[in-house]
């Protein structure tokens, strides 16, 4: 089986952008699924949640950034 995508360029640049990193955004939500599943399973030290929701949207922007040199 085979399957194309076709765009329209540079209107569906966007898409197309997107398209072709697919892989990249699915490693990166592994990435952030994983450091959430081992909190959860493993347990954490945070006193809050404002340091928990720190530490993720750290580590979720360190990963963006990692992975597609986009800034914070």
């Amino acid at each position: 089986m085979q399957a194309t995508l076709t765009f329209n360029l540079p209107d569906e640049s966007n898409l197309h952008y997107h398209a072709i990193h697919a892989l990249e955004y699915k490693i990166t939500l592994d990435e952030i699924r994983e450091m959430l599943r081992s909190r959860v399973k493993h347990g954490h030290n945070y006193q809050n949640t404002e340091q928990a929701l720190e530490e993720i949207y750290h580590f979720v922007c360190s990963a963006i950034q990692e992975c597609y040199g986009f800034p914070e």
